[in-house]
């Protein structure tokens, strides 16, 4: 299977590997590895299982676009942040129908529309690890589901003028510090000036 944006290299090899670490989600292995100018050393990767993001556009009373995101406490930065909602995929399941799922299991919407925009690799430097992005519209009421260890609420926010700051405002002041959710709403919202500027010309 091609991997699109990653040119192999027949000069590299694996050696060997060991795991250092075997968490509940997260895998830590040390790799003996030849990298392709014959290089060899030692490499940690994590290896994680694949998930989704999805990007909920609502359109409120006035006519503007809004994005639902979570407000969730996060114990590795020891506070609460805005992210887009996400999740792991669950063992055979299709990742458009976890994309629906963790919607409605994290903003208590379901999607009448739900598109495939992008798969990502996050953290390269030491993981293949995906993440499968979604754009979700035509949201409707479902039933919220959060898990015991889930602390979030949710908001509707917005999109346009999220966005421009974004955009403009100085780096390290911007309200989002989550990558996942920044790629997301940008990729959004550009995806969607694209589709207004090809309904009207």
């Amino acid at each position: 299977m091609k991997e699109y944006g990653i040119r192999s290299d027949p000069r590299h090899r694996v050696h060997g590997s060991e795991v250092l670490c075997q968490g509940k989600i997260v895998r830590v292995e040390r790799e003996q590895v030849s990298l392709p100018h014959g290089y060899e050393t030692a490499q940690e990767v994590v290896h994680l299982p694949p998930a989704v993001a999805i990007v909920p556009i609502t359109v409120d009373d006035s006519g503007q676009r809004c994005v639902v995101l979570v407000e969730q406490f996060r114990n590795s930065v020891r506070g609460h942040m805005h992210e887009i909602p996400a999740g792991v995929v669950e063992e055979g399941e299709d990742y458009e129908d976890c994309a629906r799922r963790e919607l409605e299991e994290e903003t208590g919407f379901r999607a009448g529309k739900i598109q495939h925009i992008a798969s990502l690799l996050m953290i390269p430097g030491t993981s293949a690890h995906r993440l499968h992005f979604f754009l979700a519209e035509d949201l409707s009421p479902g039933t919220q589901n959060l898990d015991q260890a889930e602390c979030l609420r949710v908001r509707s926010v917005e999109l346009d003028p999220l966005v421009e700051r974004l955009l403009k405002e100085a780096p390290g002041s911007t309200p989002i510090v989550d990558s996942k959710t920044h790629l997301g709403l940008l990729h959004c919202w550009m995806l969607l000036a694209h589709r207004e500027k090809g309904a009207h010309p």
